[in-house]
């Protein structure tokens, strides 16, 4: 069972950035069908079906069991030990049934620090949301983000995708003011923390 400590930062993507843009038009990136299938408070068990449309189409499906670890501060990455293995297709699938399921169109993007970032481009009930996720090395790196970034959600439930997979929560059943705190997340900071922005109230 491979084991891996992930270190990682969320943010919302500006829709109009004309990098985003280019990263969007000039790859087609892999299509995932996901879904927590059990959360409970500290880790959570995840199904992951991969489509690579870059490569006719190839899939691959994984089961993943992550525990969190205690963070200190919720300015803080999320940090989780993370343990993934292959399964069948068809067994993907079966463990699908019954729960709910985000599908999203993911991209990668190699920043001019070495950082990489997976972009992923929601779709279907929640088309409209666009993240990234950059894993890095310590709770304490500090880098600059890519300009097509705007504010940090790593600590939002809303935009996590076990939320965002429940019919009720969706960003199709948002309510108008909520999608207006999304869209004035598109344009950030220009650092890497998380901001008192993120902390809106409903």
């Amino acid at each position: 069972m491979p084991k891996n400590i992930e270190i990682e930062r969320k943010f919302v993507v500006n829709p109009y950035h004309p990098e985003w843009i280019k990263i969007r038009d000039w790859q087609k990136g892999k299509r995932l069908v996901q879904s927590t299938i059990h959360k409970e408070d500290g880790y959570k068990l995840r199904i992951r079906m991969i489509e690579d449309l870059d490569k006719w189409g190839e899939m691959s499906s994984f089961f993943c069991f992550k525990v969190n670890q205690s963070k200190n501060k919720k300015t803080d990455p999320s940090v989780r030990d993370e343990y993934e293995w292959p399964v069948f297709p068809r067994n993907a699938l079966y463990m699908m049934i019954g729960h709910g399921e985000v599908i999203k169109i993911r991209r990668s993007y190699k920043h001019t620090d070495g950082l990489t970032y997976e972009i992923d481009e929601y779709q279907w009930d929640n088309l409209g949301v666009i993240t990234a996720d950059v894993e890095i090395d310590d709770i304490e790196h500090k880098f600059t983000k890519p300009s097509f970034l705007g504010w940090e959600v790593t600590a939002d439930e809303r935009l996590k995708n076990s939320t965002l997979q429940e019919p009720e929560n969706s960003f199709l059943k948002w309510k108008k003011k909520d999608r207006e705190w999304y869209e004035s997340l598109f344009v950030g900071d220009g650092t890497s923390h998380f901001s008192q922005k993120d902390q809106y109230k409903k």
